[in-house]
C-alpha cells in the first residue's frame, strides 16, 4: 500500500504472553454476583516475575535515570506516566501537544513504564505498573490512527533522535514498525541503514519481527537487521529447528490476536470501583447487568484451551472476530471488568438490590434516560 509515493507501514503488536489466562468458573447470579476464581487474576506482576524484575528492583534497577525513545502511534498523557514525558514529536499531524489517536503507543510505553498509580489498591500495591516504572519517555509519533505511516516520516523520525539522544540521554529505542513487502530496495536500505546508526551511536534498538510468520523471509523491516534486537511471536506449541538454532514454544511472544471480552464495560467497573457511579445510575443496575453479561459470556465451551489461555473469540472460540493487530495481551482488558471485586462486602455494590438496567427496560417499553456524556471525576 503506497502512501503519498512512499510505502506504508503496518502497525506490528507484538505482545507477549503477558498476562496468564483467567480461568473462571462462573456462578453468577443476577442479584448476588457470586464468583468461583480457580485460577488467581494476575496482571502485569506475573510478567515481571517471569523475567525477574525482583531482582533488578533489589539493586536498584527500575529506569531512573534511563530515558526511552518510543517510535509509535504516540502516547496519552496517562496519569501512569507522571511527569516523566520529556518530549514529544509528532511527525504526522505535526501537533505539539502529546496525544496517541490509536492507542498502540501508549500501550507499549504503559509496558515499559507505566507507574501503576491508577490501578493502586487500598493496601497501596500498584497492579499494573511497567516494568521499569521510573524510566523517562521520549515519544516520536510516526504512525497515524489505523497504525500506518509512509517511510519519510520514520526516517526523520530516526534523524531526530540521532541529533537528540545526548540531550534527552536517550538509550533505547523501540520502534513497532515493519515495513510491507512492496517497499522499495532504497527505502528497504535507508530504513536499515538508519537502525544501524542508532546501534552504533549507543541506542539499543528493539524493533518488531512482524505479523507475518512463521514463513521463511517473513521478519519484516528493520527486524532483520544483524545489530538490532528483534521480538518475534509463536503461535503454537510446536517445537522447531532452524538455521539459526533449536525455537522452542513460549520462545517469545505469544503472537496473534483475541477480542477485547468485556473490555467494552472497563470504564463503568472502574467507576463503580473508584469514582462513583454517574447521577441516575445505581449500583443494583451495575451489577446485575455485568453478572448477566458475565453468565452468558463465560457459561458458554471453548473460551479456554486446553492449557488455560484465552481463546480467539467474543464468548467461545470465535476466531474469525479477530483482527490482525489485536494481541494476546487482550486479557488484561477482560479482566478490567473485575474492579468490583476490590469492593468491601458492605459496599453498596454488593449490598443493594438488584434492579433492571437499561436494555431491559427499553425492550419492556419501559421509560429509561436517553444516553449522553457523562463524567466520573468528582
Amino acid at each position: 500500500m503506497l502512501l503519498s509515493g512512499n510505502t506504508s507501514f503496518c502497525l506490528t503488536i507484538e505482545c507477549s504472553r503477558s498476562v496468564h489466562a483467567i480461568v473462571l468458573a462462573l456462578s453468577l447470579e443476577v442479584s448476588d454476583f457470586h464468583i468461583l476464581i480457580e485460577k488467581r487474576i494476575t496482571f502485569m506482576d506475573r510478567v515481571k516475575r517471569v523475567i525477574h524484575c525482583d531482582r533488578a528492583y533489589k539493586m536498584g534497577l527500575n529506569g531512573k535515570n534511563i530515558t526511552v525513545a518510543v517510535m509509535d502511534t504516540g502516547i496519552a498523557p496517562h496519569l501512569d506516566f507522571d511527569q516523566r514525558i520529556l518530549h514529544f514529536e509528532d511527525f504526522c499531524q505535526k501537533k505539539v501537544a502529546a496525544y496517541d489517536d490509536n492507542g498502540h503507543g501508549t500501550h507499549v510505553a504503559g509496558i515499559i513504564g507505566g507507574s501503576g498509580l491508577m490501578s493502586k489498591d487500598k493496601r497501596g500495591v500498584r497492579l499494573l505498573s511497567g516494568v521499569a516504572p521510573r524510566v523517562r519517555f521520549v515519544v516520536l509519533k510516526v504512525l497515524d490512527r489505523k497504525g500506518n505511516g509512509v517511510t519519510s516520516h520514520v526516517l526523520e523520525g530516526m534523524d531526530w533522535l540521532l541529533q537528540n539522544r545526548e540531550k534527552y540521554q536517550v538509550k533505547i529505542l523501540n520502534i513497532s514498525v515493519g515495513m510491507m513487502a512492496s517497499a522499495g530496495k532504497n527505502e528497504q536500505e535507508q530504513l536499515l541503514h538508519a537502525v544501524d546508526e542508532a546501534w552504533n551511536q549507543g541506542i539499543m534498538v528493539v524493533t518488531a519481527a512482524g505479523n507475518n510468520g512463521p514463513k521463511e523471509n517473513s521478519v519484516t523491516i528493520p527486524g532483520i537487521s544483524r545489530k538490532v534486537l528483534t521480538v518475534g511471536s509463536w503461535d503454537d506449541n510446536v517445537t522447531e529447528t532452524g538455521n539459526s538454532g533449536r525455537l522452542t514454544k513460549n520462545y517469545s511472544g505469544f503472537g496473534r490476536s483475541v477480542v477485547y471480552r468485556m473490555g467494552a464495560f472497563q470504564s463503568l467497573a472502574l467507576a463503580a470501583w473508584k469514582y462513583g457511579l454517574p447521577e441516575g445510575l445505581t449500583n443494583g443496575q451495575v451489577r446485575s447487568a455485568l453478572s448477566a453479561v458475565m453468565r452468558n459470556m463465560f457459561s458458554v465451551d471453548g473460551n479456554f484451551d486446553d492449557k488455560g489461555f484465552l481463546a480467539l473469540g467474543f464468548a467461545g472460540h470465535q476466531p474469525d472476530l479477530a483482527n490482525y493487530y489485536t494481541n494476546n495481551g487482550s486479557l488484561y482488558m477482560t479482566s478490567l471488568v473485575f474492579l468490583p471485586l476490590g469492593l468491601p462486602a458492605d459496599h453498596p455494590f454488593w449490598s443493594d438490590p438488584a434492579e433492571e438496567w437499561t436494555s431491559q427496560k427499553a425492550w419492556a417499553g419501559k421509560a429509561f434516560p436517553i444516553d449522553g456524556h457523562q463524567s466520573l471525576k468528582k
